[in-house]
């Protein structure tokens, strides 16, 4: 009877599991079936509110990416005006210096017409002046000649009325006694 008592304390033991068992697999069941409605809930209320934090976010980024390009346009339309007024200052100085290259062309035109008549004149001047110098020079020389000529005609009819006979001395007659 001892060997039967080793079958049979676990026979009632494995009877007593499997009531216990069954009476709590439907109960399991039926808490698992819970958890997992429950759980699919929370899944489906975490989904939903990952989808409304991705929405926000979405439409932040959006949002923000928005105002990143209408900061940039606005940044990029500053450049572009202070570029064009940079370029239109340029401009103007180039402007006002191709004008004033232009006038000082113009002067510098007109000076080296003026330059080249003045000079024109000098070499008229000069040459009028040596012109003049050489007919002074001429009339001076035609003077002199003219000088010499005067002695040269004088001496000569100093000696021959010298050699003349009635340039010579005739000693006045002897007085009467």
């Amino acid at each position: 009877m001892k060997k039967w008592i080793y079958f049979i304390v676990p026979a009632i033991g494995l009877g007593v599991f499997l009531f216990f068992y069954f009476t709590h697999v439907e109960e399991a069941k039926k808490q698992d079936q819970d958890r997992k409605v429950q759980m699919d809930k929370q899944a489906a209320d975490e989904a939903a509110r990952k989808k409304d934090l991705e929405d926000r976010a979405r439409q932040d980024a959006d949002r923000l990416a928005a105002e990143r390009a209408a900061k940039e346009a606005k940044v990029v339309a500053d450049r572009v005006a202070a570029q064009a007024a940079e370029d239109k200052k340029v401009k103007d100085a180039t402007d006002q210096a191709n004008a004033e290259c232009d006038k000082s062309t113009k002067e510098i035109a007109r000076l080296e017409q003026e330059l080249a008549s003045l000079r024109a004149a000098k070499d008229k001047a000069n040459r009028d002046y040596l012109d003049i110098s050489k007919q002074l020079e001429l009339s001076r020389i035609g003077r002199r000649t003219a000088e010499l000529e005067v002695q040269r005609t004088t001496e000569m009819i100093a000696r021959r009325a010298a050699d003349a006979a009635m340039a010579k001395f005739v000693p006045p007659p002897a007085p009467a006694k």
